[in-house]
């Protein structure tokens, strides 16, 4: 979850939008090798209320993940 946090936290620092494709945040996850092909799905429906979206039509952080996603930089 902290991959797809920091994703949409990084596209709203660079374009105002916490938006991006599950496509890239898979990528991401592959790249830091924490993408678990079993359990991907089992790990994106604990986002609760910090992203919303899906696979198809992309995710969004909400107020609450961009809270959150600042909690992380921070720490």
């Amino acid at each position: 979850m902290n991959t797809y946090l920091m994703l949409g936290f990084a596209a709203f620092l660079s374009t105002g939008e916490a938006s991006f494709t599950d496509k890239d945040a898979r990528e991401l996850c592959e790249h830091f090798g924490c993408y678990d092909a079993t359990n991907h799905a089992k790990y994106i429906k604990e986002f609760g209320n910090k992203i919303t979206g899906s696979k198809s039509s992309g995710w969004k952080l909400t107020a609450p993940g961009l809270t959150a996603a600042a909690e992380l930089v921070k720490s």
